[in-house]
């Protein structure tokens, strides 16, 4: 059964000042300190919380649960924790407990008080502001998951905040649970330093009208395999993604759903996911902001309308492909995603001929990607191979130029001398031309492009 030690009412006090630890039972039931309307539970000298469930609980001005000692929570199975709640201008002083390990913290109203400022670690720690509360954690630098238990960050109510400004790298659990990031009706959930989700499966969702999930310091998104992203806007929410550039991996789940919410992804150039089906979808008036000239898509289902390259519904296809305007000249980029700080190296310079192009066969699961349009000057010449063996020249330039193919024997000595090859563009319509095929020559030949 439940223990309550439990003090009521203006004036009251139940104080237990030679307290040092308290060790509960095992198998179950709660120990809970209760401070209510206005009553007070006095425990200064208590440094240990072990073995059990603990909860701390403030409702009501001047309401106080005193644990200024507190120091450690010590839990003996996986499923223990402590709950430290302050509600309706209640304080819960915990002034000295720096760590939040296996803990859930609700703070609800604007005037209740739970101390974090000297919180250093929230590993496997659950954070909850309500009605109008603001939570600041500025000593965070990272945070792991290590257990199968859901982690669950939530913000709700106007005015509500839950602050993690320091935050960069989050890391899950590999074997299984959610790690999630939510906000409701109006409430913030700032997190604009992560730079890392890794490692588990993520839940990112916003709901109402200013509501704002802000990971805008994230510039990619990675699923491992069999593991899941799931991003969701509904009913006016607002998920700001707007730095990333790329989404690769396992399977990820971008939903858009209901008039005024948005999911920011202004700079992603890919969604490449071939160890998983994705989805990209707005839906019923939601919107998903996108850059507009060009994208790279594998194994993604798209069901979105009015965007400037890709058509309203995509099947998911496993195959690298290229959505952008037919006649313009695109550049990507792979990123091999198991280095840590790796770098982007080319992949393709594309001469877009149609508004869908196949560049690649299925990625390897570690490959992520990113596109832009470009004009190439100086001029650049790409040879392509073809069936029959011939080779395909693509010149690479800039519109309303002209140029002429020059060839060279070897580019070992100096000076090097090039020779016209007969082969010129004219001015060139747009920022590629497709040149006469012709056979591999021997001895070798070196090509350059010389604007006219």
């Amino acid at each position: 059964f439940d223990v309550a030690w439990q003090a009521k009412g203006a004036g009251s006090r139940l104080v237990l000042g030679a307290v040092t630890n308290l060790v509960g039972f095992a198998n179950g039931s709660w120990w809970r300190l209760e401070a209510l309307s206005g009553g007070r539970v006095e425990l200064p000298a208590l440094a240990t919380l072990t073995d059990g469930w603990f909860s701390a609980y403030a409702e009501g001005a001047s309401s106080v649960v005193d644990l200024s000692a507190l120091t450690a929570y010590q839990p003996s199975r996986t499923d223990q924790y402590l709950a430290l709640e302050a509600r309706n201008s209640g304080s819960v002083l915990v002034p000295h407990f720096t760590n939040l390990r296996r803990v859930t913290l609700i703070l609800r109203d604007t005037g209740s008080v739970i101390p974090v400022g000297q919180v250093t670690s929230i590993d496997d720690a659950g954070l909850y502001v309500h009605n109008g509360a603001v939570l600041s954690l500025p000593q965070i630098g990272q945070a792991t998951r290590t257990l199968g238990n859901d982690a669950i960050w939530h913000a709700e109510g106007a005015g509500s905040r839950l602050i993690l400004e320091g935050l960069t790298n989050v890391t899950g659990f590999a074997n299984s649970g959610w790690w999630r990031l939510r906000a409701y009706r109006g409430g913030q959930l700032e997190l604009p330093a992560v730079t890392t989700l890794a490692n588990g499966w993520f839940e990112v969702y916003s709901e109402g009208a200013g509501t704002v999930v802000n990971l805008s310091g994230m510039t990619a998104l990675n699923a491992d395999a069999n593991r899941r992203f799931q991003i969701g806007a509904k009913s006016g929410g607002n998920v700001d993604l707007n730095t990333v550039q790329s989404i690769s991996g396992g399977s990820c789940s971008v939903v858009s759903d209901g008039t005024g919410s948005v999911i920011d992804l202004s700079n992603l150039s890919s969604f490449a996911t071939p160890l998983g089906v994705s989805e990209l979808k707005a839906i019923n008036g939601g919107m998903i902001l996108l850059p507009g000239n060009v994208f790279v898509l594998v194994n993604v289902a798209v069901q979105i309308a009015g965007h400037p390259v890709l058509p309203p519904v995509v099947s998911a296809g496993a195959s690298v492909s290229l959505y952008g305007r037919a006649w313009h000249s695109y550049w990507v980029e792979a990123l091999d995603t198991r280095v840590p700080d790796g770098l982007w190296e080319f992949f393709a310079r594309v001469a877009q001929t149609n508004d869908l192009q196949v560049i690649g066969g299925p990625p390897e699961s570690w490959q992520a990607f990113r596109a832009w349009e470009f004009m190439a000057d100086p001029p650049i010449i790409d040879l392509h191979r073809n069936d029959t063996e011939q080779l395909r020249p693509i010149l690479f330039g800039v519109t309303n130029k002209a140029y002429s193919v020059e060839v060279a024997p070897n580019l070992d000595t100096a000076p090097i001398t090039w020779s016209p090859s007969g082969t010129i563009t004219g001015t060139m319509t747009n920022t590629f031309r497709i040149l006469p095929e012709f056979s591999a020559p021997q001895p070798r030949q070196f090509l350059r492009g010389k604007e006219e």
